[in-house]
């Protein structure tokens, strides 16, 4: 056990445990309510193309000079490479999940002898595992494209003015969620407050009062107590 231990925390094995370490505290916070499923979320626009202006050339006898605009910008490609892996498909800690599971079984297979990741042995081996790994993370999370997307069971500005119950330990300005009830399954929405000194907690019943659709995110208030 000791020499397995060893093993998982010398050589590209440390960057790989250190990694599933990391996923399984973010789980063990997700368990406890501390944080949110989305809170590493992260979203693609994939239709904000660079559009460059013509430029034309001076009126000289050679010919005017034209740069075809609409090109996509290297950004843009750039995300469209990582929406390949499912990046932005599916929950970024849940891809991450995979992906470090992988590297750490790849590492700890083929790799489990090495001692120094600083040696080109070393960074090669991590390389090529964390190469595999990506499209190991995109076959295992392939099935759950679409599985993780809320359906709009309601339009946003239906919700608004409704109460919903918190379902999280706490709602504070950066996480939180809560339950709307619905004539078919309950509806789980994102909601944040506005006001820090306000931290409503589970169980308790709120008053959604706006939508931020940036975040896809619900803003609620204290419940006024009747009188």
């Amino acid at each position: 056990m000791v020499e397995f231990l060893t093993d998982c925390f010398q050589g590209p094995a440390l960057v790989a445990s250190t990694l599933v370490c990391c996923v399984m505290a973010y789980w063990a916070m997700v368990i406890l309510g501390a944080v949110d499923l989305d809170t590493f979320d992260f979203h693609f626009d994939l239709h904000s193309d660079v559009h460059l202006p013509d430029v034309h050339g001076p009126d000289v006898h050679s010919p005017d000079v034209h740069l075809d605009g609409g090109q996509h910008s290297p950004l843009s490609v750039g995300m469209m490479g990582l929406k390949f892996f499912n990046l932005g498909e599916v929950p970024l800690m849940v891809w991450l999940t995979f992906f470090a599971i992988c590297t750490w079984a790849l590492t700890m297979l083929f790799d489990r002898g090495l001692s120094n990741v600083e040696t080109v042995e070393g960074v090669t081996a991590l390389a090529r595992n964390g190469g595999i790994s990506l499209f190991l993370a995109k076959f295992m999370t392939q099935p759950l494209k679409g599985f993780f997307v809320t359906p709009e069971i309601n339009k946003s500005e239906d919700l608004l003015g409704q109460t919903c119950i918190v379902t999280t330990s706490e709602v504070t300005t950066r996480h939180g969620q809560a339950s709307y009830a619905t004539d078919a399954s309950p509806l789980v929405i994102n909601v944040r407050t506005e006001d820090e000194q306000y931290i409503p907690h589970k169980g308790e019943t709120v008053r959604i009062v706006d939508f931020e659709p940036e975040r896809n995110t619900f803003i609620i208030q204290r419940v006024p107590q009747e009188t």
